[in-house]
């Protein structure tokens, strides 16, 4: 039987007797001591702990107290301290600490703790009952729970789950699990495993290696919409970003937060996303909006020539988005057609740096090969577009490199750096969002995109 003197509960660190005191208090003051068979060891907290292997005897013992004087047998203060069994720890089989995700959104919001508590006993015992996450005093839109899975059974990364809220309406949804070596089945190598993934692990290490042998070569910057997402950094001699849905006027926005202190070329690729919305906007409105892009686009390649750097913007290419009707062709010919006479005024008026529009033939386009769906260029017209490049750049200036051991291009967003569209997502405008758009209102047929104060330059990638 187990028993324990906690001189802590009463008495600082300092205070606390030594052993031997402990031994001399028992043996002379506590009558029922038992003499052998008994076990006497020193733990943390001012705890004494006292193994009783005969538990009759250690059954007397229970109770009975001793007077401790911390100062010395002719001070007046003493502790009394009482002989206690000593508190039995559950020992679980499995604890985990889980972390569930994703209650900021519809339908996870209407979910009750006490209903993911029932959930997760199907995997073990709730040892810390479901309670929300906060930042101080926000909600963070997780939630915690402490459990042993003594059941034998993992609780998957992707949980699905039926409830039903207040109202009676049921809800399906699957919620996100995670904990420490938690198996799952990785989208990446496609295989079941615990911890980081072996593959994504290997791209971390060659990415460290092409960052340091990019250091000092690389000149070359690419920017543009999402058919730049697979394009892979590890494989060319270019820093590139991809912005989905990003407009002409977001590229513009992007250039501003670029640190292009030691770049030479800046490749700019947009104008696809311009046109999603031709059929719904008039189209006088949505040729002044699109116009007042191109406008921004010359200013800002105007700005990047005066330093002596060469600017490179492709043409909207032919992806069955951007063609599947006469509205959309349309509007893709005003953008490559204003995109091209924006490039020749550039190179007629501007003395330092160069200009090129870079437009590849349409008969190059074979609809099973070269797009991965209606919006994006598949890997093969990516490699096409970059060897096009090529044969414009300087020598020792160029994409490819025999240095780079990988491929040009590789799945979407693995290799460059993905980001969301800055500005307005109707007009481009930065400092508002579309709700709050004069010029989708029409209180303002103005695009902002060109006016917009500037900000300080500054890369925020990687």
């Amino acid at each position: 039987m187990d028993l324990q003197l906690d001189f802590g509960a009463q008495l600082p660190q300092h205070l606390v007797p030594g052993y031997n005191k402990v031994v001399s208090l028992l043996t002379q003051t506590v009558l029922e001591w038992p003499k052998g068979a008994a076990m006497l060891t020193r733990e943390n907290k001012g705890i004494y702990a006292i193994r009783i292997w005969d538990k009759s005897k250690a059954e007397k013992l229970l109770g009975k107290s001793i007077t401790y004087y911390y100062e010395g047998e002719k001070s007046k203060k003493n502790v009394i301290v009482t002989i206690q069994e000593k508190p039995k720890f559950h020992k679980y089989l499995n604890p985990k600490y889980v972390t569930l995700v994703g209650f900021h959104r519809f339908p996870l919001d209407q979910i009750k703790n006490e209903q993911i508590d029932k959930l997760l006993e199907n995997f073990g015992q709730i040892i810390i009952p479901t309670e929300d996450v906060y930042a101080d005093v926000f909600l963070t839109g997780k939630k915690k729970v402490r459990i042993d899975l003594n059941l034998g059974k993992n609780i998957p990364r992707d949980l699905f789950y039926e409830f039903s809220n207040d109202a009676g309406k049921k809800f399906s949804f699957t919620l996100r699990c995670y904990y420490k070596d938690q198996p799952y089945l990785c989208k990446t190598c496609k295989d079941r495993h615990i911890g980081d993934c072996p593959e994504l692990e290997q791209e971390k290490i060659e990415n460290e290696k092409a960052k340091k042998l990019k250091e000092t070569k690389t000149k070359t910057v690419m920017i543009g919409d999402s058919n730049f997402r697979c394009i892979n950094e590890r494989g060319v001699m270019a820093s590139v970003t991809a912005i989905t849905g990003g407009k002409i006027g977001h590229v513009v926005n992007q250039i501003k937060f670029e640190n292009l202190s030691a770049i030479q070329n800046v490749v700019l690729s947009s104008g696809q996303n311009c046109i999603h919305d031709i059929e719904e906007v008039e189209k006088g409105l949505w040729e002044k909006r699109t116009q007042t892009e191109i406008l921004a686009l010359e200013s800002q390649a105007s700005n990047l020539m005066s330093q002596g750097k060469n600017v490179f913007i492709l043409s909207v290419p032919p992806t069955p988005v951007a063609t599947s009707t006469k509205q959309r062709k349309e509007a893709r010919n005003f953008i490559n057609t204003n995109l091209t006479e924006a490039v020749q005024r550039l190179v007629k008026e501007m003395e330092t740096g160069m200009a090129a529009f870079i437009e590849e033939n349409e008969g190059n386009y074979n609809p099973t090969t070269d797009f991965t769906d209606e919006r994006h260029l598949a890997p093969i017209a990516i490699e096409r577009i970059i060897s096009k490049l090529d044969e414009v750049f300087p020598d020792n200036q160029k994409l490819k490199d025999t240095s780079l051991k990988q491929r040009t291009t590789c799945l979407p967003y693995r290799g460059c750096y993905g980001t969301f569209p800055v500005g307005c997502s109707f007009c481009t405008g930065l400092k508002h969002n579309e709700g709050t758009c004069r010029v989708k209102q029409g209180t303002d047929k103005r695009n902002r995109s060109s006016d917009s104060q500037d900000m300080a330059t500054g890369s925020n990638k990687k």
